[in-house]
């Protein structure tokens, strides 16, 4: 790893003479995590736009699209050391979006045309705080979903955020809908197409710079209910379905402990960080497999040494 960081120094250092495109090196770090100057592969961060969208449209792929400022931005940092680098999401993200890192850096640490695209593509979609992140389909022009960092960043944040801006992919949809009643399969179709009907006419809406009114108010908040109200709907049908999948792939007792665990995440509001971290991850739609079944355990464990916590307080 320190001999990485040496070369990304040297490519910073070419990069200032103007020479950064015939570096030696096709990786730059990003707090330590690869991300390559030309090439795409699935699981790896990359800055060239045109091979992502070429990978991205081979395997049928949305795009995550991470706007940072590598030398001068503090949370750009924190989401690359504390969310990119952890084995969940690396495991979560392999084989679910291409990944593009738009880096646009003060210091000359970029080759200069890569450094410029990363500019001008940051102006396009008029990002202006960073990091943002961006989900388009495959692609790589058709934007899904715009976020930003919250408070309390966790790489079942970012997941969670991320598979809900592919809600109406192709590939997430089948993932979500195979073995679900036709009932509620109609329901979370008819629920995602009302949710976007209404997102785009709030926009419009919006867009038309609407007058601080009584009755504008009302049309403000109708909208933002309507939408709240949909996405409760289409949260707990995702929720319900990926819980339902883990507890099949469960012995009778630890199924129990999933029943525990869901019930804490509606119940125990106190709880915040535990029950946010919990959902996010059943909604970042986990693999059945020994991994998930252990991440599972542990973030259970956590809710219920939380609980007897409070149980102790007299």
């Amino acid at each position: 790893m320190r001999v990485m960081v040496a070369i990304g120094v040297v490519s910073g250092m070419l990069a200032a003479a103007g020479l950064a495109a015939e570096a030696s090196t096709n990786v730059f770090l990003n707090e330590g995590v690869p991300v390559l100057y030309k090439g795409a592969t699935p699981g790896q961060w990359t800055m060239d736009m045109d091979a992502a969208k070429a990978l991205a449209s081979d395997k049928g792929l949305p795009i995550l699209y991470a706007f940072t400022g590598s030398d001068w931005c503090r949370y750009c940092k924190v989401v690359f050391r504390d969310v990119f680098a952890k084995p969940e999401w690396q495991a979560f993200a392999s084989n679910r979006f291409v990944m593009v890192n738009i880096d646009v850096p003060n210091a000359p640490l970029l080759p200069i045309g890569i450094l410029n695209r990363n500019k001008a593509f940051a102006k396009s979609l008029n990002v202006g705080a960073f990091p943002t992140f961006v989900v388009s389909d495959a692609t790589g022009t058709n934007f899904l979903s715009q976020f930003s960092l919250s408070e309390k960043t966790t790489p079942f944040y970012l997941m969670k955020e991320s598979a809900t801006a592919m809600r109406a992919t192709p590939s997430d949809l089948k993932q979500v809908l195979t073995g679900i009643p036709d009932e509620k399969a109609a329901a979370y179709r008819e629920s995602l197409e009302k949710f976007g009907g209404i997102s785009k006419d709030f926009e419009a809406w919006l867009k038309t710079s609407p007058k601080s009114t009584e009755e504008n108010e009302r049309k403000f908040t109708d909208f933002r209910q309507k939408l709240a109200d949909l996405s409760e709907t289409i949260t707990a049908i995702e929720v319900e379905k990926f819980l339902g999948a883990m507890a099949q792939s469960e012995t009778a007792g630890k199924s129990a402990l999933l029943r525990r665990a869901d019930a804490y995440s509606k119940l125990l509001t106190e709880l915040d960080s535990a029950r946010r971290d919990l959902t996010n991850w059943l909604l970042s739609r986990p693999e059945e497999n020994d991994k998930s079944r252990e991440t599972f355990r542990l973030l259970t464990q956590r809710i219920e040494e939380l609980e007897a916590k409070i149980r102790g307080v007299k």
